[in-house]
């Protein structure tokens, strides 16, 4: 999110610095020498500069970026080659940044971050001890850059660790996701929680290999610390299973209890059909269970189901959440997409709200625009446009006119006033209703008003 902010920021700074300097030259120049004679708003034009700009702005910043990152990549690779541990030092300093500072294009951004990554790993490697550069190493482990060599560096530097703080902690999660059968790495850390009298859900994940090894030595001691704890909050899940499973035919005083627990969860792995060792190991003890365990299981069984509204409840809002996260993720799929799409339509919107069909309807409705009605006078007419170009406010007459309906043009008082379009002389406030709203239906206008119906102002009276 940074990122994205320090991007958006540098362009829309530099965007925005450069856009009087821009759009007042091209005002100028549209309203008096290439669009003198047609009405328009400044701000779709303005909106339009500075679009213009934003991309240039944007492809300036990207070209600097790029050549400052290839400058200091190729510079850092001299001084590696050199040996000059302290240039290389600041140049990975500079390089990152530069990675960060949002010069680079977004997309670009993690192309380059492998670059670094896959020229500097010898570096990195060496280096581990350090921490800055053991992140470095991680990160090339989870993008795959070399990850035999950095599964093998982090995995060194770990085993030779004597004490566990969160980031080595960190470290053996992200190593047994990727090696989950590396032997050593399970003892280490077995080793280290166990010492500790250590239960929660990261140590379960190495008790977990061990139980499911059966490695004799420290089955006992799993059992002793985790399995009241585990029987406790009747859990499910591949530890919890294991768990049951070694501990069955050790703990003959909650046999009972362990048998019900892995009767529930037999039943689970036959209606998901799973079939691997966890599931064999579960199936041959229930097979083997006396008949009072299962109907005690069975008896459980039904007291759930007598909570049926809760459990649908639960479901429900499962599966609302899940549909809520299938439609983010086609969302953040078809990001661009939704974000052209929103600027096409934001365009779209202004170019309706600010552009003018023909001549756009003055804001000025003081006494330019309300006459004194003469007394005795009734009659209404609809006021469509008014303007200071004679010439748009004729065509506008005529372009009514064409269409059928009564248009006329009322001329200003003095040299500099508005040339004002009006359609119809009606009795009624209805009738002028229903007639300016049939001109909106047609779309031959944007707005209306009334005013009063002055005979005196038409164009025969004042030529």
């Amino acid at each position: 999110m940074m990122m994205l902010l320090r991007w958006l920021s540098l362009r829309l700074f530099f965007s925005l610095l450069a856009l009087p300097f821009v759009a007042m030259p091209m005002l100028v120049l549209l309203h008096r020498y290439w669009f003198s004679e047609v009405y328009f708003q400044d701000l779709p034009v303005l909106f339009l500069v500075w679009l213009l700009l934003f991309v240039t702005a944007h492809a300036l910043l990207s070209i600097v970026g790029s050549r400052r990152f290839h400058y200091l990549d190729a510079l850092g690779w001299q001084h590696l080659k050199s040996s000059n541990e302290y240039l290389v030092t600041e140049i990975f300093q500079y390089l990152q940044k530069v990675l960060e500072s949002g010069l680079l294009p977004l997309t670009r951004r993690p192309r380059f971050e492998e670059l670094v990554l896959k020229r500097f790993f010898d570096y990195y490697a060496q280096h581990v001890d350090e921490p800055e550069y053991r992140q470095k190493v991680r990160l090339c482990l989870r993008k795959r850059i070399h990850p035999a060599q950095a599964y093998q560096v982090l995995k060194t530097y770990l085993l030779q660790q004597d004490e566990l703080v969160i980031e080595r902690i960190d470290l053996a999660g992200e190593l047994l996701e990727y090696q989950p059968d590396d032997e050593a790495l399970v003892l280490y850390m077995a080793d280290r929680y166990l010492a500790d009298g250590q239960s929660h859900s990261h140590a379960e994940l190495f008790y977990q290999k061990l139980l499911e090894w059966n490695r004799d030595e420290y089955v006992e001691r799993i059992v002793e610390l985790s399995l009241n704890r585990v029987l406790k909050h009747r859990r499910s899940d591949d530890f919890a299973a294991w768990l049951f499973v070694r501990a069955y035919a050790l703990k003959e005083e909650v046999r009972q209890q362990i048998g019900v627990q892995l009767y529930h969860i037999h039943r689970i792995y036959k209606k998901i059909r799973r079939s691997d060792a966890l599931a064999r190991a579960v199936a041959g003890i229930v097979s083997e269970l006396p008949q009072e365990v299962r109907d005690q299981a069975q008896a459980e069984e039904q007291q759930r189901k007598a909570r049926t509204l809760r459990y649908r409840l639960e479901r429900a809002q499962y599966h609302a959440q899940q549909r809520l996260l299938l439609g983010l993720d086609y969302v953040k799929l078809y990001r661009h997409y939704i974000f052209y799409g929103l600027t096409m339509l934001a365009f779209g919107l202004m170019v309706y709200l600010f552009l003018p069909a023909g001549t756009q309807m003055s804001d000025r409705r003081g006494s330019e625009t309300f006459e004194t009605v003469p007394p005795g006078q009734k009659l209404l007419t609809v006021q469509v446009a008014a303007t200071k170009n004679a010439r748009a406010a004729q065509r506008e007459v005529v372009r009514l006119k064409k269409a059928g309906y009564d248009a006329y043009l009322v001329y200003p008082k003095k040299r500099g006033g508005f040339y004002k379009i009006r359609v119809g002389k009606y009795t009624s406030k209805v009738a002028a209703e229903k007639a300016a709203r049939t001109l909106l239906k047609k779309k031959l206008i944007r707005e209306y008003f009334l005013v009063n119906y002055q005979p005196e102002l038409t164009p025969r009276k004042n030529r």
